[in-house]
């Protein structure tokens, strides 16, 4: 049924629930743009956390994962994606093992994510950051195109209209003339019908 529905304020909504928001959203057919940004940069970030080390030890104490989200679902990725409470900021690598070791090299890493080199700090080929701008500048383009849409349809459906006033348009003045005119005429009929009844009348009197 919605499938036959593509026309007027309906199918609008129709086409905006059904192929505008799964394209960000996600549904059964497609993961959508918001999950895929979430997964993706979720688990960047843990990747880089947990390969760096809190502390050199003896033994090595290495990160824990920063976010969390619901895996078992790609599509509630955006929905769920969240800070993990239990993690303290003691917890967060900051040691990049090597070698070379670098002391600071996590919070190094985690700040290319703005403007990344490395293709596994990408998606698509495109920063993060890019990435969702993409995906902003995709939702208003979709929003100004149905804004152009409705412009032209409220233009057709004015000069429908006004098309419709002219052709059924009624001019008062000119009715009020008409009126009065069969009012007349009707008078005047009148009168002859009268004027033939007394003739009618006249001429059998006659005969009699």
């Amino acid at each position: 049924m919605t499938a036959q529905t593509t026309g007027g304020q309906l199918g609008a909504l129709l086409n905006v629930r059904n192929t505008i928001l799964p394209t960000f959203q996600g549904d059964a057919n497609q993961v959508g743009d918001l999950n895929t940004l979430a997964q993706s940069f979720a688990n960047r970030v843990n990747q880089l956390l947990t390969s760096g080390n809190i502390s050199d030890g003896p033994p090595p104490q290495p990160g824990v994962p920063l976010f969390t989200y619901d895996t078992t679902n790609p599509v509630r990725a955006a929905a769920t994606i969240a800070v993990d409470p239990s993690v303290t900021p003691d917890q967060l690598a900051a040691i990049t093992p090597g070698p070379p070791e670098v002391s600071n090299g996590v919070p190094l890493a985690l700040s290319q994510l703005a403007s990344p080199t490395d293709p596994a700090d990408q998606i698509n080929g495109v920063g993060f950051s890019q990435f969702y701008g993409n995906m902003a500048a995709k939702a208003g383009g979709q929003l100004q195109q149905a804004q152009n849409a409705t412009q032209v349809q409220q233009s057709l459906v004015a000069q429908a209209q006004n098309q419709r006033q002219q052709l059924s348009g009624v001019d008062i003045n000119e009715e009020a003339m008409l009126m009065v005119e069969f009012q007349r005429a009707y008078e005047a009929n009148s009168r002859l019908f009268t004027v033939l009844d007394r003739l009618t009348q006249d001429t059998i009197n006659m005969l009699q």
